[in-house]
C-alpha cells in the first residue's frame, strides 16, 4: 500500500532530481560560455595552418583528433569552413570530404541535444515568429526541412541549436544533416585542398583551380534553385532578423 512515508520519499528523490538536473543545465551553460569566450580569446590560433600543425602531430590518430576538434568547435559557435578547408588541406578532397562530414554531424548532433536539454521547454513557451516557423516546418515536413534548410544556407551552428527546440527525432535530424552539409562541405573540403596544393608550389593548378571555384558556384545556387522550386526554407528565418 502506497503509504505516507512513501510519498514523502519520492518527493525528496524528485526535488533532488530536479535540483541536480538543474546544476547540471547551470554548468552547460557555464562551459559553453566559457568555450566561447576562449575562442573570442584565442581567436588567432584557429587559422587552418596552425590546426594542421597540430591535427598532424597526433600521427595514425589524426583524423579521430581532427573529428573530435571539428565537432567541439560546432558547439562553441567556432566558424565550420575554418575546419573543413583544414580538413581538405590535410586529408585530400575524399577522405577530407568524409572527415568534415563527420566532425560536423557529430557537433551538429551534440548542439542539438544540448539544445534540447536545456531550452526546449523554455523556448515552447516564448517562442518567437523565427523558432514558430521552424516549429510549423518541422511538425508539416519532418526531416525533410531540416534537409531543406541545410541546403537552403541557414547558418550552421545556428541551425544545430535551432533545431533541438524543434520536435524532430534524433535519428531524422542526423540523417538529413548530413545529406544537407554534403554538397557544400565537400566544395570547400575541395577549395581547402587545392589552396594547400598551390601554397606547397604544385604545377598544373589551373584545372584543379577552376573545378573548385565551379564546385563552390555550384553550391551557392542550390539556395537560388531552392527559391525557384519553393519558397526557400530559412527565409522566414532571415526575414525576421
Amino acid at each position: 500500500m502506497y503509504s505516507l512515508s512513501m510519498a514523502l520519499s519520492d518527493l525528496k528523490i524528485r526535488r533532488k532530481y530536479t535540483v541536480f538536473a538543474r546544476m547540471l543545465k547551470i554548468l552547460l551553460i557555464v562551459l559553453i560560455l566559457a568555450g566561447v569566450f576562449l575562442a573570442i580569446k584565442n581567436w588567432e590560433f584557429l587559422d587552418p595552418r596552425i590546426i594542421q600543425e597540430y591535427v598532424k602531430s597526433a600521427g595514425s590518430l589524426a583524423p579521430l583528433l581532427f573529428i573530435i576538434m571539428f565537432s567541439i568547435a560546432a558547439v562553441f559557435f567556432i566558424p565550420a569552413t575554418v575546419m573543413i578547408l583544414t580538413g581538405g588541406a590535410l586529408f585530400g578532397p575524399v577522405l577530407g570530404s568524409v572527415y568534415n562530414i563527420s566532425g560536423a554531424t557529430l557537433g551538429a548532433v551534440f548542439a542539438f541535444l544540448i539544445s534540447r536539454y536545456l531550452a526546449q521547454e523554455w523556448a515552447h513557451q516564448r517562442a518567437g515568429s523565427r523558432l514558430r516557423y521552424m516549429l510549423d516546418g518541422v511538425k508539416t515536413e519532418g526531416w525533410k526541412f531540416v534537409f531543406l534548410v541545410r541546403l537552403a544556407g541557414v547558418p550552421y551552428f545556428v541551425l544545430n541549436y535551432a533545431l533541438g527546440l524543434t520536435p524532430v527525432r534524433l535519428l531524422p535530424y542526423t540523417f538529413a544533416t548530413i545529406g544537407g552539409i554534403a554538397p557544400a562541405t565537400c566544395a570547400v573540403t575541395y577549395a581547402g585542398y587545392v589552396g594547400y596544393e598551390a601554397i606547397s608550389g604544385e604545377s598544373e593548378m589551373a584545372g584543379k583551380v577552376i573545378t573548385a571555384l565551379a564546385l563552390v558556384a555550384a553550391s551557392a545556387l542550390i539556395p537560388v534553385v531552392l527559391r525557384i522550386v519553393r519558397r526557400r526554407p530559412g527565409e522566414a528565418w532571415k526575414a525576421n532578423n
